[in-house]
């Protein structure tokens, strides 16, 4: 058995094009039916025994059809002018034209409704926002999906539109589950968060004062005792500086007082020795002045030579040597000189 031998009835009908204003209204009324299936007499037998001996997990609503010449629709029943058979087309290489087109004007010759006014008034009746009245009490409106949701369409002879509405309704799906499932991450995240922060709730109690768990403090008074210290390292340092050169200092200054004091000692013998040379030269010229002249003199004579062979270099006078030497140019140059005042 071929699958086309077993149309579903949406396969054989579609809304015709200068219709479409009225397409999601016909879906509404004509779902169910365009959900069932065609069955010829010659698989009627087969059908019916399949159908009822398995599962089918979901419903099923076929018809068996029988002679596929029954009466044409206008040669026995007449439609209403606005009737809702008028806006659908028959799959015209359909073998079950007949029988559509008795069927489709026997449960939905329905008036079209443009405004409320003819829909009270008529007898079977529907508008383009979807409410169906039939027999006359009966309103029907089902709006469980959008009128213009075409991925609940099922007429049409192909099928093109249904998927390509399935299509995007999946990609937007798709980025509703990517969203959902980023926040279902965030909330597993922030519960996990919230956990961590009960567990560490638990027993707070213990804890009489906030500043027996305030963290925050203790670690501000680390980071100032730490700079603190290390600013006593840096101060350290430059006193352990400050006492080095501080003691090179005394070193020096030491030298320098044992060089005073020596130096010091020096001048001591120095004056010592001048005024032992001044005693001397005294005696000196008290025992020239009882000298006569004559003797003088010779002596003031040879005096003078011995003065000129021992003249220093740099024509320095004799006695302006340092005091040291008094005792070698000190008798000559007293009795030089004494003889000079003398002359």
């Amino acid at each position: 058995m071929e699958e086309d031998q077993l149309p579903f009835i949406g396969e054989l009908l579609r809304v015709r094009d200068e219709e479409r204003d009225w397409e999601g209204a016909a879906e509404r009324v004509l779902h169910q039916f365009g959900l069932s299936m065609v069955v010829p007499d010659e698989h009627y037998r087969a059908v019916a025994a399949y159908v009822d001996k398995n599962n089918l997990r979901g419903r099923l609503v076929y018809f068996r059809v029988g002679a596929k010449s029954a009466p044409r629709l206008q040669e026995s029943i007449s439609l209403h002018p606005n009737s809702l058979v008028r806006k659908l087309a028959i799959n015209p290489d359909s073998g079950y034209r007949a029988w559509l087109e008795r069927q489709l004007a026997k449960r939905f010759d329905l008036a079209c409704c443009m405004e409320q006014e003819q829909f009270v008034r008529e007898e079977k009746a529907i508008t383009r926002a979807g409410q169906i009245k039939t027999s006359g009490d009966r309103h029907e409106k089902d709006d469980r999906h959008a009128i213009n949701d075409r991925s609940t369409y099922v007429l049409g002879w192909t099928n093109a539109a249904k998927i390509e509405a399935l299509e995007a309704q999946q990609a937007i799906l798709e980025t509703k589950i990517a969203r959902l499932s980023k926040a279902y991450a965030d909330a597993n995240n922030s519960f996990r968060d919230l956990g961590r922060k009960r567990e560490a709730l638990c027993g707070i109690d213990q804890y009489p004062a906030y500043s027996a768990i305030d963290w925050g403090s203790v670690a501000q008074e680390i980071n100032e005792l730490e700079k603190a210290v290390a600013a006593i390292e840096r101060a350290s340092n430059r006193l352990a500086q400050l006492n080095d050169d501080l003691k090179a200092a005394e070193k020096t200054l030491a030298e320098i007082v044992v060089k005073i004091s020596k130096a010091n000692e020096k001048s001591g013998a120095f004056q010592a020795s001048i005024n032992n040379d001044n005693g001397v030269l005294d005696e000196v010229v008290k025992l020239l002045k009882d000298i006569p002249e004559t003797i003088v003199e010779r002596l003031a004579g040879f005096c003078v030579e011995w003065l000129r062979e021992f003249q220093p270099q740099d024509g320095a006078a004799p006695w302006s040597r340092p005091v040291c030497s008094f005792r070698f140019w000190g008798i000559p140059a007293a009795m030089y000189h004494s003889w000079h005042q003398r002359s």
